[in-house]
């Protein structure tokens, strides 16, 4: 699982795309997110990279369905 961080161009703290921001900045499985990672990467000021770190289950969408 690759871990990805998302800077949003304005500081902002709620959902994008699905994706949860706390203060412009998310970090999320690539693999969970690839439909919200293409959705900002296609649009200018969001800054997509490599977080460099695993995320932890808990952070993924299809593991909050599952329980």
């Amino acid at each position: 699982m690759a871990a990805v961080r998302i800077t949003a161009p304005i500081a902002v703290t709620g959902k994008v795309a699905g994706v949860p921001f706390v203060n412009g900045v998310a970090e999320v499985n690539a693999d969970d997110y690839r439909l919200a990672l293409a959705y900002f990467r296609r649009h200018s000021g969001y800054r997509v990279e490599s977080a460099g770190k695993p995320t932890r289950p808990a952070e993924s969408p299809r593991s909050r369905q599952r329980s």
